[in-house]
């Protein structure tokens, strides 16, 4: 009897580990017409690593129109977000908070051009990313 509660324990349990999904993964749409995704790369040390030790970039970043959405994979904090059109030199900045597990920044009046994107998290981390609205 010992034997069968235990396995249908373990059963349970694995079963109910399949069904977690993150929260941040949830709340967050990607919207359907999305221009595409921003490649962020790291510069220095990233604090988060996944369960094989591997390291991950803890956000994504996409662009639609005039606003930059950011979807966070991790809680990193709050994060320095500024934006650069390197066509024209004009720039954006604000902050977001990793917790909510979305992020969003306009970059209303941007217009044409190239632009950098960077980030840098409450524990130094900073990623950059670049993309051309045409």
């Amino acid at each position: 009897m010992r034997t069968k509660v235990f396995f249908f324990s373990l059963l349970m349990g694995l079963v109910m580990v399949g069904n977690v999904q993150s929260a941040y993964a949830e709340d967050f749409e990607i919207p359907e017409n999305q221009t595409g995704p921003i490649i962020l790369t790291q510069e220095g040390m990233i604090d988060v690593s996944d369960d094989r030790g591997v390291v991950v970039i803890p956000l994504e970043a996409y662009y639609q129109g005039e606003t930059i959405f950011l979807d966070f994979t991790y809680n990193v904090g709050n994060v320095e977000v500024s934006v650069r059109n390197t066509t024209t030199g004009n720039c954006w900045s604000g902050t977001v908070n990793s917790a909510d597990g979305m992020g969003e920044i306009s970059i209303a009046g941007g217009g044409v051009g190239s632009y950098t994107l960077t980030l840098v998290t409450a524990y130094g981390d900073k990623y950059h990313g670049t993309f051309t609205i045409d």
